[in-house]
């Protein structure tokens, strides 16, 4: 029988990967604290920017998933996580799909994007496409 509650689908609770959670015992005060007020999972989506973060690809950040989830359990908090994350656009990010995959949310095809500048470049227009591409 399944739980019923809120997923979180923007996290930033995997330890040490980007500006969120810096350690195992933040991420485990965090998905407490989501417990208590009601959710049952959350994707992971850390920042997927070429620049500030490049291990932050989907297979690295699948097996970070993973590292947490079993801290998790070990810690005995029954909560699902599942991969994904918050892909930035910029002019890089089309290549950086085509040599990575769209980092979809969870088992789906769904992708996070992040757009920080102030006028719409062409360029995000076509990561939004490689994107929707990779993503099936």
């Amino acid at each position: 029988m399944s739980k019923s509650g809120f997923i979180d689908l923007h996290s930033h609770v995997l330890p040490g990967i980007d500006d969120g959670c810096t350690v195992l015992q933040d991420s485990l005060t965090c998905v407490r604290e989501l417990m208590t007020h009601g959710f049952v999972g959350t994707v992971c989506t850390p920042h997927m920017c070429v620049d500030e973060y490049p291990e932050n690809t989907p297979a690295n950040v699948a097996r970070f998933v993973e590292t947490l989830q079993q801290q998790l359990h070990d810690a005995d908090i029954d909560y699902p996580l599942w991969a994904g994350g918050e892909l930035r656009l910029a002019d890089e990010t089309v290549s950086w799909l085509e040599e990575y995959g769209a980092p979809t949310l969870g088992p789906g095809r769904y992708v996070l994007t992040d757009y920080w500048g102030i006028q719409w470049p062409d360029s995000a227009d076509q990561a939004i496409a490689r994107s929707a591409e990779s993503g099936h």
